[in-house]
């Protein structure tokens, strides 16, 4: 009798190729005779002549392949894209060829996230934030918009061309250009600052001053005009006939200007929250008597409400409240 090993021991040859096959089945026969049916094959027949192997039998294996060649899967070929990020979907949603990439991201990166670890490793915040750029966007912009009514409004005085050149720079229209160019879902904020759809225009106002400033270094004075004087040809009329009802801290000084040559004066009273949110306090006074306070999440807020206030103030009491404010002042000491 053969041993366990010695049953198993079935191989089909054919030059120097070993296939293993199964070894025989007792349990079938044919007809009444007690004679055992195997289906192992010769193992002298030469490969051309054995039976295809069957896939669903219990003894398949990927060894016992045919002639036939397998298909097999090609692999999957990587993509060559780069990772999209914040920076270089903006440029590519706004045509722009830049010179330098990462001066643009630093114009989209807010304080509150400057030097983090962002979600991505792919992309990230640039290690400074962009207040160096705003302060110079804040520049350019003043100095194209001036221009630019200068030349528009030929017979404006120069009190008209300050007042409509504020309306055109203030928080609330940048925030509005700033949204047009969807500056919300490019910037590089930290999760206290996320931007919700009605708030924190401020940020979105500083960040559209900031790209501005990142234009005129990467693509040049030209394009940077080109660009504002595309949204002033747009905005501009409308803006400006809105302009005595969207500029308080100009209606307050004009009125004072006109009746007692003396503009009012703003001073921070109260200063609180982290250094990325705060809230400011300011008093506006005239001839350093207090009209008013406002509160805003920036000095510019604050000094607007301020002067919203005062002129509320003024225009229940009457213009006539300023002149008691000015005969209240001490007489002027003459020197000898």
């Amino acid at each position: 009798m053969r041993s366990s090993n010695e049953r198993f021991r079935h191989f089909s040859r054919n030059d120097d190729v070993v296939i293993p096959t199964r070894p025989p089945d007792r349990r079938r026969t044919q007809g009444s005779g007690r004679r055992t049916v195997s289906n192992t094959p010769d193992i002298l027949a030469p490969r051309s002549q054995l039976p295809a192997p069957n896939p669903a039998s219990p003894y398949y294996s990927l060894n016992m392949s045919t002639d036939a060649a397998t298909p097999t899967k090609k692999p999957r070929r990587r993509s060559s894209r780069k990772a999209q990020t914040n920076v270089t979907r903006f440029l590519r949603d706004m045509d722009i060829q830049a010179r330098d990439v990462e001066l643009f991201r630093t114009a989209l990166t807010h304080r509150s996230a400057a030097g983090e670890r962002w979600r991505s490793p792919a992309d990230g915040p640039s290690a400074s934030s962009n207040e160096r750029l705003e302060f110079y966007g804040d520049a350019v912009l003043g100095a194209v918009v001036a221009e630019y009514l200068y030349h528009r409004y030929p017979d404006a005085t120069e009190g008209t061309l300050t007042r409509r050149r504020s309306a055109l720079v203030r928080a609330e229209q940048l925030t509005a250009w700033a949204r047009e160019l969807k500056l919300q879902n490019y910037l590089y904020l930290a999760q206290s600052e996320r931007i919700a759809e009605g708030g924190k225009e401020r940020l979105l106002a500083a960040a559209f001053e900031a790209i501005v400033g990142a234009m005129v270094i990467d693509q040049g004075v030209d394009f940077v005009v080109q660009f504002i004087r595309q949204l002033l040809d747009r905005d501009a009329d409308r803006v400006v006939a809105g302009v005595k009802f969207a500029n308080p801290k100009g209606q307050l000084q004009e009125m004072t200007q006109n009746r007692h040559q003396s503009a009012p004066t703003y001073e921070i009273i109260s200063l609180e929250g982290p250094a990325h949110q705060r809230t400011f306090t300011v008093e506006v006074r005239f001839l350093d008597i207090p009209l008013a306070t406002g509160v805003g999440a920036s000095k510019r807020a604050a000094e607007e409400q301020a002067a919203a206030e005062a002129l509320k103030l003024i225009r229940a009491q009457g213009p006539a409240m300023l002149d008691r404010m000015v005969s209240s002042q001490p007489p002027e000491s003459v020197g000898e």
